[in-house]
């Protein structure tokens, strides 16, 4: 307490407030005092002899503007993360597949004559006491005269396993070239396990495979916005408008389409065409259910993939001019829009719809596009 204090009870009293655990501030006249248990630190209060900081932080304004400039420039860098993915997901087409090849089993592992050896006699001295040393000399005997025997019967063993095996991946391979389902299907199954489209190959005949795909909607494919720069060159984010949207989700779903025919064609050699339906499924928050809309059906030959020149082709082009079927594409510019297919007077089309529905719990759309004819071309020059 300093002289003066006295008179004050309140300060007399210890009186204080509460700053933190064991922490309390004591004003007095002159001056407020800080005390951590039994120590008390003073200070001077006011304006007239009190130190100056020789600095001062940022404003609340000013941290808010580094705040929301640091969000903007992570935002931009997430969209642009974003078209990148969107570039890669139009241009899947444009990659080579390997194409399968008959597979040859592995060299058979080669033989530890040294372990053998130790085996065989290990199993030679069994029982034979220690102090028996002829017997044992014997047995030693006896033990090297069969380890050549059980090394070549060992490499035997190991050599029919492998022909085995060979024998097994050739039949196997044959089945695939003659365009045997169970092979077919399997291989392709494998095949699509990483697509960035889900694929499911379903039925196989006549040198045909047919497979399902789905396709998400527009928002979850191309995002509304984009990366671009100012005219000072500085980063920013634009809005696309619905034609470009819209002329990249069709690429982005022809890209794909071609791909995975380009997947089935060199995973199985002996296929000559393929069949592909694509589905969306989307919520009717009206009904509360997922409907399902087929949005395109196509054939692809293998001849007409192999003739492309793939380069930087674009792929709504190259499917046009390479398959035939028909797409749900309605409208020009801005109102070009990828709808559901009208299939009332393709019955079997349409059974075949409802099958892949129920498979995925879903109803079929009805519908009144009829869609994009995809006439049959020569291949790209």
């Amino acid at each position: 307490m300093e002289p003066g204090d006295a008179d004050n009870p309140r300060v007399a009293m210890g009186f204080g407030f509460r700053v933190a655990k064991g922490v309390r501030v004591y004003p007095s006249s002159r001056g407020v005092s800080v005390g951590a248990g039994p120590v008390r630190y003073y200070t001077r209060v006011g304006s007239g002899g009190g130190r100056k900081r020789s600095s001062r932080g940022p404003s609340v304004a000013a941290y808010e503007r580094q705040v929301r400039q640091a969000q903007r420039s992570e935002a931009i860098h997430q969209v642009l993360e974003l078209d990148q993915q969107l570039i890669s997901l139009c241009q899947v087409h444009q990659q080579p597949f390997e194409p399968a090849r008959p597979a040859k089993a592995a060299e058979p592992e080669p033989v530890d004559e040294a372990a053998i050896s130790k085996q065989i006699r290990a199993e030679s001295l069994e029982g034979v006491p220690l102090l028996q040393l002829s017997a044992r000399r014997a047995a030693k005997r006896q033990a090297a005269e069969q380890v050549a025997d059980a090394v070549e019967a060992e490499k035997q063993r190991r050599a029919d396993d492998v022909a085995k095996e060979q024998a097994e991946l050739d039949a196997q391979w044959t089945r695939l070239v003659a365009n045997d389902p169970e092979p077919v299907l399997a291989a392709l199954e494998a095949a699509f396990e990483d697509n960035e489209a889900p694929a499911a190959a379903v039925s196989c005949r006549d040198a045909r495979v047919d497979i399902v795909m789905r396709w998400p909607a527009l928002d979850e494919v191309v995002p509304e916005r984009k990366a671009a720069t100012t005219p000072s060159g500085n980063p920013t984010i634009h809005k696309r408008n619905k034609t470009e949207r819209a002329e990249l989700y069709l690429e982005a779903l022809c890209s794909n389409v071609l791909a995975t025919a380009k997947e089935t064609f060199a995973v199985c050699p002996g296929l000559r065409e393929v069949g592909l339906a694509v589905v969306r499924a989307t919520r009717d928050p009206a009904r509360g259910d997922d409907v399902l809309e087929p949005i395109l059906l196509a054939t692809v030959r293998r001849d007409q993939v192999d003739g492309i020149r793939w380069g930087n082709v674009m792929a709504t082009a190259a499917l046009l001019q390479t398959a035939s079927g028909k797409i749900g594409m309605k409208g020009k510019g801005a109102n070009k829009t990828l709808h559901s297919l009208d299939l009332a007077d393709e019955p079997d089309e349409l059974e075949f719809v409802r099958h892949v529905a129920a498979g995925l719990n879903c109803r079929v759309r009805d519908s009144d596009v009829a869609g994009i004819q995809l006439p049959v071309h020569v291949a790209l020059a």
